[in-house]
């Protein structure tokens, strides 16, 4: 076993947020997700139905990135 380490490795957090807008019908919710790299790294990740009810794919869409960047502070 053996360890290595490069100096050329990607050293960058990046965030992704998706959403599912209104993912259950049937309660009117939308599927948040969003997921944080540090190099090759998974460091959070999260997926979970969003609390308030929303009425178009764009309002669900920024209470993700909302959801995404409280997470990332």
């Amino acid at each position: 076993m053996s360890l290595f380490y490069s100096n050329n490795a990607n050293h960058e957090l990046i965030g992704f947020a998706d959403v599912g807008f209104l993912f259950d019908p049937h309660k009117g919710r939308s599927q948040t997700s969003y997921l944080f790299t540090y190099g090759n790294n998974v460091m959070s990740w999260r997926s979970t139905k969003q609390t308030l009810l929303v009425i178009s794919s764009n309002h669900a869409e920024i209470l993700a990135i909302l959801e995404a960047s409280h997470e990332c502070v």
